[in-house]
């Protein structure tokens, strides 16, 4: 059965176990535009002329359009949508993979709502890469008639990555049952990401209908979201346990209720862990439960972690109670974020004291009141003052540390100030300083799309750019900017500009470095034109005679993106 058909109506059984259907329907008008009625106006010979004949052809059509340039335009928005990340053990993903597949709903839930399933043949049809991004977000948010139309056109399977466990960890309890009837693997990870997100009744289901089990994960993952009635439920029901990371993670987050019930229930216990994250976060009563009921403690971390956070309860809390004390970091830190009454404190009440880190830190992150306060108690800093300052924009910090400090500043500060786009930083530096800047001002303003700055740096400064200049904005889409420097610089770039503009996506900046430069690209463009299904871009190349990689050459190229960052 082809992909191009419409969804088939299910079996009564298989239907019930995908619950409610939804309202996605599907419409052979949504696959080609209605063709008008003729008029009367039309003499009879036209109405049955062989032209008439193929436009009222949908399948003439589709083959007449398979060969040309172009695609429909609804499709043009799923050009450079990437696949989502996805769940691990790793609790710090977790955000990633909710943005990123919010961000996939923000372009699909418009698309489904106009054409329900009836696209989607097209879709998978002009863009393969589609396949796989489909069928996550389909599972990730329980789209009963897209997984339906996947199954009965045998696409289900097409994804390495289990679908019961992508399921449980958003809570698609509906969707379980047939995902689990018609075959859909699972692992552990189903109930430990079910946990870790606080889906009690999707964990519920899995222990009583599948035998994939859980891990220790499970019960860490919703002690560190305070989901305590999993915890509960897997501390009767599951003999997975947890580790001390469950009580450590509780303590960091604040969750005080979670820590007295696992020191209650549990025998894990916890490290100094605990002590030490719940000071940075500014959780007194967790640090004082901590220091009255375990014997973990915390160490120097716990101060030094609370002053730059600006916790000064805390901060007075450990010095009248732990014996632990704190080391030069702790003034460094309050320092750099600002706590003027932290500093203050520290100075008066610690002898640790601070070092040259306190007022750079305060630079760069632009707390000129703190830069000065540690300059009228005699703090010293060093260049990297100046040069954090610029590389963050602080314009007012920079021009107080050039007028009341003379340690100056290195190439450094112009660079980073030209690569993050402040030009007025820029040029005040070119009008009061002598260090001047490298051609990574101006490759990093290019890559960055900082056509103004890249402009000022060309006319104002003779230290240029380099072949990378072009290259990078190329990469990244910056069409003005590889323009400015086509028209008035003469680094030109490399294949690495074509290359990096066809795998990123940017069919613009490479039709016009194809007509207006000399040179080309490698293999790897055509390699990144047929791997998304980008046809139109990939006979483009063909036309202009770009060079193809082998299927070997491919297939290394594969293995070694394995291992890329």
């Amino acid at each position: 059965m082809g992909v191009h058909q419409s969804m088939q109506e299910a079996p009564p059984q298989e239907r019930d176990l995908l619950s409610e259907p939804g309202a996605l329907t599907p419409s052979l008008a949504a696959v080609l535009p209605p063709l008008s009625s003729p008029t009367a106006r039309i003499s009879p010979p036209i109405l049955h002329s062989p032209a008439l004949e193929v436009l009222r052809s949908v399948e003439l059509v589709r083959t007449i359009v398979d060969f040309q340039d172009g695609m429909y335009s609804d499709m043009v928005q799923f050009l450079r949508l990437k696949a989502p990340s996805l769940p691990s053990s790793d609790k710090h993903t977790e955000p990633y993979v909710l943005a990123d597949f919010e961000a996939l709903d923000r372009v699909l839930a418009p698309w489904y709502a106009l054409h329900g399933t009836s696209r989607l043949g097209v879709l998978f049809e002009t863009h393969r890469h589609m396949h796989h991004i489909v069928l996550l977000h389909s599972v990730f948010f329980g789209l009963v008639d897209v997984v339906w139309y996947l199954h009965r056109n045998g696409l289900l399977f097409m994804t390495y990555y289990p679908h019961i466990d992508l399921a449980a960890f958003n809570g698609m309890l509906r969707l379980l049952p047939f995902l689990h009837a018609v075959g859909c693997r699972g692992t552990t990870k189903a109930i430990d990401g079910a946990a870790q997100r606080g889906h009690l009744q999707v964990i519920q289901w899995l222990v009583a209908n599948r035998m994939d089990g859980a891990t220790e994960l499970a019960m860490v993952g919703a002690a560190a979201n305070n989901h305590l009635d999993v915890v509960e439920f897997l501390n009767e029901n599951r003999r997975d346990g947890c580790t001390s990371a469950a009580m450590d993670l509780a303590a960091g987050r604040g969750h005080y209720r979670m820590v007295k019930w696992l020191h209650a229930h549990r025998t894990e216990g916890c490290t100094t862990h605990a002590m030490n994250d719940a000071a940075k976060n500014g959780h007194l009563d967790v640090v004082e439960w901590l220091h009255t009921t375990r014997t973990e403690g915390g160490t120097i971390k716990a101060m030094n972690q609370a002053a730059a956070s600006g916790h000064l309860d805390i901060v007075e809390f450990l010095h009248e109670h732990r014996q632990e004390g704190c080391t030069t970091s702790a003034v460094d830190g309050a320092a750099s974020n600002g706590h003027v009454d932290v500093v203050s404190w520290l100075l008066e009440h610690r002898t640790e004291g601070g070092t040259h880190r306190a007022m750079d830190g305060a630079a760069c992150n632009g707390h000129l009141n703190m830069v000065q306060w540690l300059h009228d108690r005699g703090f010293e800093c060093t260049a990297s003052a100046m040069d954090l300052a610029a590389t963050h924009g602080h314009l007012d910090v920079v021009q107080w540390l050039h007028a009341n400090r003379g340690e100056g500043c290195t190439k450094q500060a112009m660079d980073g100030a030209a690569t993050n786009g402040f030009i007025m930083v820029v040029q005040f530096l070119h009008a009061n300083r002598e260090e001047g800047c490298t051609t990574q001002a101006m490759t990093g303003a290019a890559r960055y799309g900082f056509v103004d700055v890249v402009r000022w740096l060309s006319s104002n400064r003779s230290e240029g750019c380099t072949t990378h200049a072009m290259n990078l904005a190329a990469t990244y889409g910056h069409m003005d900017v590889v323009q400015y420097l086509h028209a008035h610089r003469k680094e030109g770039c490399t294949a690495e500009a074509v290359d990096g503009a066809v795998e990123h996506g940017h069919f613009d900046v490479v039709e016009w470095l194809l007509a207006n430069r000399t040179e080309g690209c490698s293999g790897r463009a055509q390699f990144w034109a047929q791997e998304n299904g980008w046809n139109r871009l990939a006979r483009l190349l063909q036309r202009k005679s770009m060079p193809e990689w082998t299927s070997d050459e491919c297939n290394s190229y594969r293995m070694l993106l394995r291992y890329r960052p």
